[in-house]
């Protein structure tokens, strides 16, 4: 026989095989003894416990009986009877006394202790005997009990031996038998699978007439399973197996190809109808998100026509922009839908870009105040101000990475800083917008997926941070349709920089709001700031700079007074209400006590949101006051009005009922299902002169067109509405004034879906423009003014402002 290596290293299968011939033989061994022990073990057991109840037979009754007389002695010998028993180890008897004390007698064998007995519990066998009188004149009387306490180290020994007794034998079958199997495989299988691997190892195109042939005697009748081996490997070599895979290859090609087109399109399928689903969800979330949006933001418009005080409109202020931040994140998801789709477009349109940093940085102001961190925004003097683009996207940019540095900044400070490219021509506009915070950073491997839909910098920002990680993702795709890039820089507890670049186009208007030739209206004056606030003392000094203004920054209210008591003359005295020692308004109180100093103009800048006593300011002559973030523009024009000048006019539209008389001649006609939505927009209409008609459906909105004798001049059609919606009421009037040959009434839809597709089917519907919801004065005006119903419209007001 070969050696038992050689034969395991080229006969993997039969050593496995023997292995677990082994292992089996082996494990049934194993249990088998274990059985076998267990019986004999259970069978010791048995044979003590009878010795002891042989014992408890002949002593019981003697041991009750001098328990019964008091005769202790005789008791004592009693119990050293039973002790001599063989394996009994203790014995012990409890009872009680005629004062009812606890008695106790103990006999054991010397080298046994009660810590041996409690410690090795499964070595001893403990039996306890109720000691019971009775005669007859006495009645059963439980006197006592006895515990008679045997050791098992004798069964144990004897356990052991047994055990290693059948093991060697056990085993030493187990070996014979696995040696006999070992020979059997060898000599009727292995050796020749051997042959038949060395045949087909040596195979080939020269050999194909050699048959395989093995050594061996076989009943021709009754053929096994290394006979069916030979002939197969025969028969393979007789065919031909070229031809045979060739056509099997072809037929599975014509499989696979079919079975793909199947998948294909079954996924084609799936994708559409998936898309439908999610058409259709998007749709009815804007539309019921839109529509109470639309009562919301409109009153609030509403009322800030109303007569409000100044903390009063700051509040309604807030408000505002925060129900038109809710607004964008409704949008956020539209848009990732669109982005998805391929389907996001720019849109073109002149703005300034001054507008629109402003609004982003007072959007934010209130959550700035109340969480004491410094917010401002700052754009280089060379940066165009007016430019075309799609100011829509780039506020939604900007007002996503600032709320994403406000997520992870808990002190310190917030700064947007616009300034212009390198690769920046005056064709084509491109700047750099970089939003700095002083938060927690972000770690080196958590930048490289910061920018993929639904991730964050880590897994616990969803709990701690809050957030969806749709928003920089959004941010990235809108950064790359303005032909720039969105990037970060950050360390870990070094706070992050995130940047990024956007091309414009040039506005007609003047894109630079300076000339070297010409000195800046404020040039030469003379300011004196009082703040302890870095990042607004740079924010300041920048601006000062670019106005001309020569600007005097002190940290304290103490530094203040010894400057002013030097006798250095200011212009404004600009100073911060939250001041370390002395307040704003106690500075103002001993600026106003100086007799050289009361007409000095002084501006309060504050951080919170608790009002001011106006009689306070008032008795302190104080000329203005601001709130923090501070804006730019703000502070120009309140310079301005300080040093008595008339501050410039600002772009826009005038959005006052004044600018509109004209429009109180026309007829218009509503159709709004929601009550709200009808208050809002009769209080549009109302600002601009017009008392409308008001109907509830689309049923009645036809009615009132058929029974009209004056032709309506508009139409405002919502388009989701009970019994007839707005669709079919504008294809209902549009066919009765062909019918009647009456002219085309002009219809506006007012709509809470923002999808193409809606606005698609608008338009089929013979409408001739929408509103989407929700529907402000300046919306309204501009679809006036767009579809010729307001001629009376003031042209855009523009100004160079800084």
């Amino acid at each position: 026989m070969l050696p038992f290596t050689r034969y395991a290293r080229d006969n993997p299968i039969a050593t496995r095989l023997l292995g677990l011939i082994l292992l089996c033989s082996s494990v049934i061994t194993l249990v088998a003894i274990a059985l076998q022990l267990y019986s004999n073990f259970n069978d010791d057991i048995s044979s003590l416990e009878k010795r002891l109840d042989q014992v408890r037979v002949s002593t019981l009754a003697s041991i009750t009986k001098s328990l019964w007389g008091f005769d202790q002695e005789q008791l004592q010998i009693q119990i050293n009877s039973v002790l001599d028993v063989a394996d009994v180890v203790k014995v012990q008897v409890d009872w009680r006394d005629w004062n009812d004390q606890p008695q106790t007698l103990v006999a054991r064998k010397p080298s046994i202790g009660d810590e041996t007995i409690g410690d090795n519990p499964t070595r001893f066998l403990v039996k306890r005997y109720d000691l019971i009188y009775r005669d007859e004149s006495t009645a059963a009387q439980n006197l006592g009990q006895l515990t008679v306490t045997a050791t098992l180290n004798t069964i144990y020994d004897k356990l052991w031996e047994r055990a290693l007794f059948i093991a060697l034998i056990q085993g030493t079958k187990t070996l014979l038998v696995s040696l006999l199997i070992l020979w059997l495989i060898h000599t009727l299988l292995t050796r020749h699978i051997d042959t038949i691997a060395r045949y087909a190892r040596q195979l080939n195109l020269n050999k194909l007439s050699t048959p395989l042939t093995l050594e061996r005697k076989t009943s021709t009748d009754t053929p096994d399973e290394l006979d069916n081996v030979t002939n197969a490997l025969n028969h393979m070599r007789e065919t031909l197996q070229d031809d045979i895979e060739q056509r099997r290859s072809i037929e599975l090609a014509l499989l696979s190809e079919k079975e793909e087109k199947l998948e294909t399109r079954r996924q084609k399928l799936a994708a559409e109808e998936a898309s439908r689903a999610k058409s259709q969800f998007l749709a009815t979330m804007s539309h019921e998100i839109r529509t109470p949006m639309n009562g919301v933001i409109g009153m609030l418009d509403m009322l800030r026509d109303t007569r409000l005080d100044d903390n009063q409109r700051h509040y309604v202020d807030v408000i505002h922009r925060s129900g038109e931040n809710l607004l964008d994140i409704i949008n956020d998801i539209l848009d990732y839908s669109k982005i998805e789709a391929g389907k996001m477009q720019l849109e073109t349109a002149e703005f300034d870009l001054g507008l629109v940093v402003d609004d982003a940085i007072a959007l934010f102001g209130a959550t700035a105040n109340k969480r004491q961190i410094e917010l401002y925004g700052y754009i280089e003097p060379n940066v165009p101000t007016y430019l075309r683009g799609d100011p829509t996207r780039l506020r939604q940019i900007l007002i996503n990475l600032i709320g994403n540095a406000f997520k992870f900044t808990s002190t310190g400070a917030i700064t947007l800083h616009v300034s212009t490219h390198a690769d920046s021509t005056g064709t084509t506009p491109k700047l750099t917008f970089a939003i700095k915070d002083t938060g927690i950073g972000i770690s080196k491997s958590a930048q490289q997926s910061l920018f993929d839909a639904f991730r964050q910098a880590d897994s616990s920002t969803t709990r701690h941070y809050g957030g969806t990680g749709l928003g920089l993702a959004i941010c990235k795709s809108l950064t790359e349709l303005m032909q720039g890039e969105l990037g970060v820089d950050s360390k870990v507890g070094q706070g992050s920089t995130f940047w990024f670049t956007a091309c414009f186009a040039p506005s007609a208007k003047i894109a630079i709001a300076k000339n070297a030739g010409q000195p800046a209206p404020l040039a030469g004056k003379r300011i004196l700031l009082a703040d302890h606030s870095e990042p607004l003392g740079e924010l300041v000094a920048n601006l000062c700079a670019s106005w001309q203004i020569e600007l005097m920054r002190v940290t304290s209210a103490s530094s203040a007074i010894d400057i002013l008591k030097s006798g250095e003359a200011f212009d404004i005295a600009i100073l911060c209400q939250q001041l370390p020692v002395m307040s704003g308004l106690h500075l103002t109180d001993w600026i106003r006590r100086e007799a050289k100093l009361t007409e000095l103009p002084v501006i309060l800048l504050t951080g919170s949101d608790e009002p001011l006593v106006r009689a306070t300011l008032e008795r302190l002559n104080i000329d203005a006051v601001l709130r923090k973030p501070l804006l730019p523009r703000q502070l120009y024009r309140t310079i301005f009005t300080a040093c008595g000048l008339t501050p410039p006019a600002s772009a826009g539209v005038a959005d006052n009922p004044t600018s509109h008389l004209s429009l109180t001649h026309l007829n218009v006609l509503v159709a709004e299902d929601n009550s709200v939505n009808r208050m809002v927009i009769k209080g549009l209409l109302g600002k601009l002169g017009i008392e409308p008609v008001i109907t509830e459906n689309g049923r009645q909105a036809l009615r009132a067109v058929q029974l009209s004798h004056t032709p309506f001049d508009l139409i405002l059609m919502d388009c989701e509405m009970p019994d007839m919606d707005g669709f079919e009421a504008t294809r209902a009037i549009r066919a009765y004034e062909q019918a009647e040959a009456h002219t085309a009434t002009t219809i506006v839809a007012l709509t809470a879906h923002a999808l193409e597709e809606h606005r698609e089917a608008v338009f089929a519907s013979g409408m001739d423009h929408f509103l989407c919801k929700p529907i402000s004065l300046k919306s309204l005006t501009q679809a006036l003014d767009k579809l010729g119903l307001a001629p009376d419209t003031p042209l855009n007001h523009t100004s160079a402002n800084p």
